[in-house]
């Protein structure tokens, strides 16, 4: 589990899976910066390797920052790789070292979403670009090279629709569509990888809505 507090601390809780006990570690407590939005991966080659994602804002910039850690959460290396970054950031680990990072490039809701991706288990870091022309809210998630962003677009304020970007080379090219096509508000959509299938969850007009995208298929409805 991941966190920012209000002491300017990004910190990491770790439990036994019987939920006993519990350690909190700090991530980056460093002075004079404010943290947020921490988001948090383990690898899934030796589960040993954790990464923390978080949105930095300093004293001349505000960008995405990158926590990793070896031990599982005990010790920290901050890893600050790039100048872009605010207000909503997310991390997915694709297997075998690869990592990749999406960030909104400005406040509010139609700047572009910028992508990064690592292939040295996020010891460094491609230069980045922009996947995204115009969203907010981005969240990533990852089944090996098959990587899913959604993301909120907005037409008005009374419109939202969910849309997304999808790679299936690591993040190395996109393609994008719609997961919904109506004139409702729909938005703030989270997005996970289960065993077969990318399953997405949104806000629509006061309502939880899921729907999911078979591996190699299509979104339902």
């Amino acid at each position: 589990l991941s966190c920012n507090t209000s002491a300017n601390d990004v910190q990491v809780a770790r439990f036994s899976f019987t939920g006993a006990g519990g350690e909190i570690h700090s991530v980056d407590g460093s002075a004079f910066a404010g943290k947020r939005r921490a988001k948090i991966i383990t690898d899934t080659d030796y589960y040993y390797y954790v990464y923390v994602a978080y949105i930095c804002s300093g004293m001349f910039d505000t960008d995405v920052h990158l926590a990793r850690s070896t031990d599982f959460g005990v010790s920290w290396t901050q890893v600050d790789f790039t100048n872009q970054g605010t207000e909503y950031c997310d991390i997915a680990y694709l297997g075998g070292g690869k990592l990749c990072v999406v960030t909104q490039t400005n406040s509010g809701e139609t700047g572009s979403i910028w992508s990064a991706t690592s292939s040295d288990y996020g010891s460094s870091w491609s230069s980045g670009s922009n996947i995204v022309s115009s969203g907010a809210y981005p969240r990533i998630a990852a089944n090996g090279d098959d990587v899913m962003v959604t993301y909120t677009y907005k037409y008005s304020d009374s419109d939202h629709d969910i849309q997304y970007v999808h790679s299936t080379d690591g993040g190395s090219t996109w393609e994008n569509g719609s997961v919904t096509y109506s004139f409702l508000d729909e938005k703030f959509a989270d997005i996970s990888a289960g065993e077969s299938s990318f399953m997405l969850a949104y806000w629509k007009q006061g309502k939880i809505e899921f729907v999911s995208y078979a591996f190699g298929g299509y979104w339902g409805s």
